[in-house]
């Protein structure tokens, strides 16, 4: 879960990296003062203002809502490696893909005959490193209490995974 109050720290910081005073950024944005620095101690902006505010300061939306762009689901630069893990770990945590390496029907005989049933897509690129990912996901959740520090490690995984299907 994001915290949303966090957003306006966000603007704050990268606002004061770029020089900007507040009465800068309310000009840029056409957005009063006291609303700026409402944001920025924890009132939360409309998309509308959060779009403004992002323009002005020449950010992705993702970089004010999520710190940055790593677990964002779309993203302003070309980066179709990060755009297709952060879709399958969004999937996986929602319940809609799980990964199943060999599908044997009489070892997994009761996921074809009751319901739900499973679905099948075929993956016409990246097989190997999507198959990484997936077999990652399911390693750590199985294995929870082994990891040290599991939320780490799988951003390592994602972020090698984004970089191979980048690459090709």
């Amino acid at each position: 879960m994001i915290d949303e109050s966090l957003i306006g720290k966000r603007v704050k910081r990268i606002r004061e990296e770029k020089k900007m005073t507040q009465a800068n950024l309310a000009a840029a944005t056409q957005i009063s003062i006291t609303q700026i620095s409402g944001y920025e101690n924890g009132k939360v902006p409309s998309l509308t203002n959060l779009a403004k505010i992002s323009r002005a300061l020449d950010v992705t939306l993702d970089r004010l809502y999520f710190g940055d762009e790593s677990e964002s689901l779309a993203s302003a630069a070309s980066d179709d490696g990060r755009l297709i893990v952060n879709c399958l770990a969004h999937l996986y945590s929602l319940g809609v893909v799980t990964e199943f390496a060999y599908l044997d029907p009489n070892k997994y005989e009761r996921y074809f005959n009751e319901p739900p049933y499973p679905y099948m897509l075929k993956l016409e690129k990246h097989q190997i490193a999507i198959k990484r990912l997936m077999g990652n996901f399911n390693e750590v959740l199985d294995n929870i209490s082994t990891y040290e520090d599991p939320a780490e490690y799988l951003k390592q995984v994602k972020d090698s995974v984004a970089n191979e299907i980048n690459q090709r």
